[in-house]
């Protein structure tokens, strides 16, 4: 099953046969739940109708950024490589990857949930040069998986967006492997110089409405300049890295980055639904940024790194 558009609290499903789907209410959620695991968790005040059809098409929602990605493999003069997908969600939609599997590239797919898996799983049958792996990804088991699916130690493609302690599964995996281009998914909303990590956990669970998950663009930077990459280019949470070796751009600094590339877009409207004034910790001194976070993570005391950041980061 994968939900395909919403429109005005209109919900379009694609639901496959022989998925088996039941809607149930739970507090102020509603449960879209697909072969008895959970996938989706709606509010309430945000459904007017959900609508599942057996005919729509799967892939209706690709990734925001294969424009962006198509013209850096192009700059760096990679037609065919080696791609680690690590949350590949179905392997369709919102895919950074699935468009290099059609284009014949070798790679490894990870996903957790047992729904979506089933759907990867189906359409990687096509595709012999492209492993999969239902697995909970961790930063003590990212380089078993890798070796036991023999990635080279320098690939061309990393995929990380895994909604949670995505930070620590990233530093695991730099220090022995070192892919080309990387695209890593960061809490967008929080602002340089703050730096934010979500700590690793076995047990952790996303609660979206908490918007309390991943890592800050400064968290990412910094990691990033240690083992020598640059940004160079971001789209909201999106954030795409490439080895220093191969700049393309002149640098800039992070805040212009995070200006131009974020702070210079239009607000999605689901931003109002944050348990916090985004445009409040946007605009803050970072200092009452900090605090603005402090007060709204304290629920999860304990559970994540935040501090404010000195240094500078070269970027692409």
């Amino acid at each position: 099953m994968t939900l395909i558009s919403e429109n005005n609290g209109i919900y379009f499903f694609s639901v496959p046969s022989p998925d088996r789907t039941v809607v149930l209410p739970h507090a102020e959620n509603i449960m879209v739940i697909c072969n008895e695991s959970t996938q989706y968790c709606l509010h309430s005040s945000q459904v007017k109708e959900l609508i599942f059809d057996s005919t729509l098409p799967r892939q209706a929602i690709p990734s925001s950024n294969l424009e962006k990605l198509s013209e850096i493999f192009s700059q760096l003069g990679i037609s065919l490589g080696c791609f680690v997908d690590i949350g590949a969600y179905d392997g369709l939609n919102y895919s950074n990857t699935y468009p290099l599997m059609c284009a014949g590239w070798s790679g490894l797919m990870l996903e957790c949930d047992p729904c979506r898996f089933t759907t990867l799983a189906e359409i990687c049958r096509d595709y012999p040069a492209v492993q999969v792996s239902r697995a909970k990804v961790s930063p003590k088991n990212i380089l078993a998986h890798l070796a036991s699916a023999e990635i080279p130690i320098e690939f061309d493609f990393l995929s990380l967006d895994i909604d949670s302690y995505d930070y620590f599964v990233l530093e695991a995996l730099l220090d022995r492997y070192h892919p080309t281009v990387i695209c890593a998914e960061v809490n967008e909303v929080i602002p340089p110089p703050i730096e934010f990590t979500v700590k690793y956990r076995p047990d952790f669970s996303l609660d979206l409405s908490s918007r309390f998950f991943g890592m800050s663009l400064t968290k990412l930077a910094k990691l990033a300049n240690r083992h020598g990459y640059l940004l160079a280019h971001m789209h909201y949470m999106d954030v795409i890295l490439i080895d220093a070796r191969f700049a393309i751009k002149d640098p800039e600094n992070l805040s212009a980055f995070y200006k131009r590339s974020f702070l210079d877009l239009p607000r999605p409207t689901y931003y109002q639904d944050y348990p916090f004034d985004v445009e409040a910790l946007l605009n803050a001194p970072p200092e009452v940024g900090l605090q603005i976070l402090l007060n709204s993570f304290s629920p999860f005391q304990g559970q994540f790194e935040l501090s404010l950041s000195t240094e500078g980061f070269a970027l692409s």
